[in-house]
């Protein structure tokens, strides 16, 4: 079970990648998890900050953003 503080770190990472997506791309939660070869529900629990993201992960999603 995670503690609050990692808890309000997943919620925040988890927006801020929401936010860079809708920002600079015009990419749908689903297309961008497709280009990664993961389904949308893993994008959708990362953005909605309940589950963590491995840093490689975060590098290719930022590289197709």
């Amino acid at each position: 079970m995670r503690n609050k503080k990692e808890k309000t770190l997943l919620i925040y990472q988890g927006n801020l990648l929401k936010k860079y997506r809708k920002e600079n791309t015009s990419l749908t939660m689903e297309s961008a998890a497709q280009k990664l070869g993961k389904a949308k529900t893993w994008l959708s629990d990362i953005e909605n900050g309940r589950n963590n993201i491995y840093a490689q992960d975060v590098i290719k999603l930022l590289e197709i953003y």
